[in-house]
Formats: C-alpha cells, sequence, structure tokens
C-alpha cells in the first residue's frame, strides 16, 4: 500500500474518532434530545394528543361531519366508519343500494368485510365461529319458531336512515326482536352510545319490541381450543352456556306470545350466580381429561 493510501486512512480514522468525541458518530453514540411526547388532556387518558390537546377518542383529529356524531373521520372521507367512511368491502356480495360494510381483511388486493373474507377466502381466516354465532344458533335451535320471521343479522335495517348494525333482528307484524350478544358487556363502550344505537335500531324498525342483551362472558361460557390442525376455535362451557341460553328462550318465548307490546322494553340476560359454583366442576372435568390424555400416551 503506498503512502498517500496509509495518509489517507489515517485521517480518515482521525476524523471518525473526533466525530464520536463530539456526539457526531453512529447511533449508538449520539445523543439526541427529543421533546417529551404530547398526552391527552383528557382526564386520566394516556393516549397521544392529536389536535386540541385531545386524542382520537376524546374529540381530536378530523371528526365525522353526519349530523349530532362526535366520532372521529376515517379517510378518505370524512366520516366516520359507522357513516361510511374508511374502506369499505369491494365483493360484489352486497346489494347495489347498500353501503358495505366496513372493510378490515385484505387479501390479494381486494379489500373485504369478514363475512366475505370467511366466505371467500376460508383458508386466511381465523375463529371463523365467533361466540356470537354459537349464542345466536343454540337460542333458534332452543326456539324454533324464530325462522318464520324476517331476519336482519350484521347489517344496516332496510329502509332505515342510519347504519346501526344490529347482531340479530326478527321482524313480526306488529313488533321486533332484538338480539345484541355484549361481549365482556360491552364495558370498552360508553353506555351513551350503545343506548343511542340501540335507539336509532328502533326508530329504523318503527316498532315496538324487545331488546335482548345477553353477556357470555360474566361468568364465561366459552373457553379457547386449538384444533388438530393448528386453527383456534371456542369451545363452550356447558353450564353457564346452557343457564344463559334457557333464561333467553325462555324470555323470547314468552315475549312471542304475549299481547303486542306498547313500547320498547331492554333486558340483560347472564348466566346465573349459582353457576359460579360448579366452576370446580369444570375444571375437575379438565383434570380428568388431561389424565385421560397422559393415559393414551403411555399406552402408546
Amino acid at each position: 500500500m503506498s503512502g498517500n493510501a496509509l495518509q489517507g486512512r489515517e485521517k480518515k480514522d482521525n476524523a471518525a474518532v473526533q466525530r464520536k468525541r463530539r456526539g457526531q458518530g453512529s447511533k449508538e453514540h449520539r445523543q439526541v434530545r427529543r421533546a417529551p411526547p404530547k398526552l391527552c388532556k383528557h382526564l386520566g387518558c394516556t393516549n397521544g394528543a392529536i389536535s386540541r390537546g385531545l386524542c382520537s377518542k376524546h374529540g381530536g383529529g378530523k371528526r365525522c361531519q353526519h349530523k349530532d356524531c362526535t366520532n372521529g373521520a376515517v379517510s378518505p372521507a370524512e366520516f366516520c366508519t359507522q357513516h361510511g367512511g374508511g374502506k369499505r368491502c369491494e365483493t360484489l356480495a352486497h346489494l347495489p343500494n347498500d353501503v358495505p360494510p366496513p372493510a378490515y381483511y385484505a387479501v390479494g388486493g381486494a379489500h373485504m368485510c369478514w363475512g366475505c373474507c370467511v366466505a371467500l377466502c376460508p383458508d386466511k381466516a381465523h375463529l371463523k365461529v365467533r361466540r356470537e354465532h354459537y349464542v345466536l344458533a343454540e337460542l333458534e335451535r332452543l326456539v324454533p319458531e324464530l325462522g318464520a320471521y324476517q331476519t336482519i343479522w350484521d347489517c344496516a335495517v332496510p329502509g332505515g336512515c342510519s347504519l346501526k348494525q344490529p347482531d340479530k333482528l326478527y321482524k313480526l307484524c306488529d313488533r321486533y326482536l332484538h338480539v345484541e350478544v355484549d361481549e365482556f358487556g360491552h364495558a370498552d363502550k360508553a353506555c351513551v352510545d350503545e343506548d343511542t344505537r340501540l335507539e336509532l335500531i328502533a326508530a329504523d324498525v318503527g316498532l315496538p319490541g324487545l331488546v335482548l342483551r345477553l353477556d357470555p362472558d360474566n361468568p364465561p361460557c366459552f373457553r379457547h381450543r386449538q384444533l388438530p390442525n393448528g386453527e383456534r376455535a371456542y369451545e363452550r362451557i356447558q353450564s353457564p352456556f346452557n343457564s344463559l341460553l334457557a333464561q333467553a328462550a325462555e324470555k323470547v318465548r314468552s315475549f312471542l306470545a304475549d299481547l303486542p307490546p306498547t313500547n320498547v322494553e331492554r333486558v340483560f340476560l347472564r348466566s346465573t350466580p349459582g353457576v359460579l359454583a360448579t366452576r370446580p366442576n369444570i375444571l375437575a372435568e379438565a383434570g380428568d381429561r388431561k389424565r385421560l390424555r397422559q393415559r393414551r400416551r403411555t399406552h402408546k
């Protein structure tokens, strides 16, 4: 190596050492002073502030332009997801006059709602059967006469002014039955928002009726289970699940047999408190299954 090359390398090494001493070297030696993140000024909120000192949950950022709506707007539209904002399902499974549901899944460049994703790409969808499906299917099995009525399932009420979607709604000639499966009691949603949503659905139907709200998580009616193919699924815990659905079926039968109501009644149901005493039995059954699996392994 020539003398000029050695001198050039020495100059570069000396310059690198000097930069490190001044704090201008690599990220490990560089000391960057960053301003602390601004938090939402709402009491008890730890989210980052977007605008006006608030997060999107408490009034920061763009708001939905729909009348009397305070939710945050989702681009590219100026509305929230409940009023047509955000990405919508791009499949042809929805009626041309209806607003497609929100698209939370992207498969092959196409945006789809949950139902279309499960129907068109079953290998891509996980937990194809939700707890809501178990509850609604068991209720229709216990009360088969519900199959004779018009059903609205996870879509807006036809002819209604809002885009609120009931979990499942049965429309009769002189009344309606609205079944809501409130996972974890919908603790993550404000009571005012829930009441407003139910009132808008009732206004869209335009009939008196019964709103049946079922909580399958207090006490828990399901547990996670892994299938042989590696897919996760829900498994029913028989005692609390049967107790909850027995109460719901009894309430529905009495509602259908009585005279038409004059207003909209709301009923909250959960498993009876006595089910909590049967939890040790459920755990004992799980222990028996575990011992049976161990016995099979020893025999193999």
